[in-house]
């Protein structure tokens, strides 16, 4: 695992794809969604709301535009992470764009608590596994965020 992800991604496949799950909802790509969108791509990092905030002011700034608030990111974000191609991280309160955007999945997420690398696993087996087992305890489950967190190869030498 490397700080940067392992998949390189082809961005205009990525918006693509998100587009097509956006207008398949009956919804609009705005231009806010696709601002983020596109800062989310150039990250190699889980990255907040308030800095991806803060990213886009400082473009708006410099095209004299309006300032966009952070409910604004929050709700966009929330949308992204509705559409299953943005994945939030519940311990670092911080947003990542999915690694398998072309399958409908559940996200398994290997954290590095020394360097923030993140890499994505895809393994069905193990989440319809943690639904049996939910299922077993009179649990439905309805969304899943698998965080493993430890240390990347890289940092262990």
């Amino acid at each position: 695992m490397s700080k940067h992800h392992k998949h390189k991604r082809n961005k205009q496949h990525f918006i693509a794809v998100v587009t097509d799950r956006v207008k398949a909802r009956g919804e609009r790509m705005t231009e806010l969604r696709l601002d983020v969108l596109n800062l989310l791509l150039q990250q190699t990092n889980p990255i907040g709301a308030y800095d991806l905030r803060d990213k886009l002011n400082s473009q708006k700034e410099k095209a004299n535009e309006k300032k966009i608030e952070p409910a604004s990111i929050y709700r966009c974000l929330d949308f992204l992470v509705s559409l299953g191609v943005v994945v939030k991280l519940e311990s670092q309160n911080a947003f990542i764009l999915c690694e398998h955007v072309d399958e409908q999945h559940q996200h398994v997420l290997m954290l590095c608590n020394g360097c923030g690398a993140t890499a994505e696993l895809h393994d069905d087996v193990a989440v319809r596994r943690l639904d049996k087992n939910a299922i077993s305890l009179g649990f439905t489950p309805q969304h899943h965020v698998l965080e493993i967190h430890g240390t990347c190869r890289e940092c262990q030498a």
